[in-house]
């Protein structure tokens, strides 16, 4: 595998609860309000970060002002819970949703706020790589082909969610996952490519998938970044 890179990490799942997960500018978006009655009513989530894990009942505290008398939780546009007095609290019972990637939004006096995803996984399990124990590793442009990390499927898994973040944002990047070792010596099962963080690619139906060595790798798309490096972070989610 000439030009590619091995470094230690493993993928950290922050799972969203009443007290906020903390603050990554690398997996957190930019938070975004709702706003109704002429600026007068405001809500946002105060914390929650983009494709944590939810499972059972979950508690999400929001940032409400104004005199907003409800906020409602929308999942994929749909109202799934709502909360009519302050703080706001929502309970969500993720149960009544199928696993998988799940947008989630907030709506106050008909205003709705920009949806984040997150990823319910009641049955699954999100991936411990093989390697190490940080959850972090970096790309030089020019000097790495392409980073990896390795897992072992699993039995009974029928899709894989793979998520690729990072911080330069000069970068554009391709995650892809599949069987074997690395793309060297494996079999690519799909990929995608992005000039923004993060990028989701996916791969599986309604079939087992092998319960062999898998990996997710990166690699960097353009060119003119001779020496620079960005952090990258990893996190990949097993469906049932």
């Amino acid at each position: 595998m000439r030009g590619s890179r091995h470094v230690n990490h493993v993928a950290l799942i922050a799972v969203f609860v009443a007290v906020g997960c903390g603050d990554d500018s690398s997996t957190s978006p930019t938070d975004t309000l709702v706003v109704a009655d002429g600026g007068a009513i405001s809500s946002s989530f105060k914390s929650l970060t983009q494709y944590s894990v939810a499972k059972g009942e979950m508690s999400l505290e929001t940032d409400t002002t104004g005199s907003a008398t409800k906020v409602e939780l929308l999942a994929d546009g749909k109202v799934v819970a709502s909360a009519t007095t302050a703080p706001f609290t929502i309970k969500w019972d993720t149960t009544s949703q199928a696993d998988g990637v799940v947008k989630l939004s907030l709506k106050a006096h008909g205003a709705t706020s920009e949806e984040i995803p997150v990823v319910v996984l009641n049955n699954g399990e999100a991936v411990a790589f093989t390697e190490g124990e940080t959850q972090t590793m970096t790309i030089v442009a020019n000097t790495d082909t392409d980073v990896k990390v390795h897992w072992t499927m699993p039995a009974g898994v029928k899709k894989v969610i793979g998520v690729l973040f990072w911080k330069n944002a000069e970068f554009k990047l391709e995650i892809a996952i599949g069987t074997g070792n690395c793309p060297h010596s494996g079999e690519t099962a799909a990929s995608n490519t992005s000039d923004t963080s993060p990028v989701v690619t996916e791969f599986g139906g309604t079939t087992n998938l092998a319960s062999v060595m898998w990996f997710s790798h990166a690699k960097v798309m353009n060119t003119g970044l001779e020496g620079k490096s960005t952090e990258l972070t990893f996190k990949a989610f097993l469906l049932k």
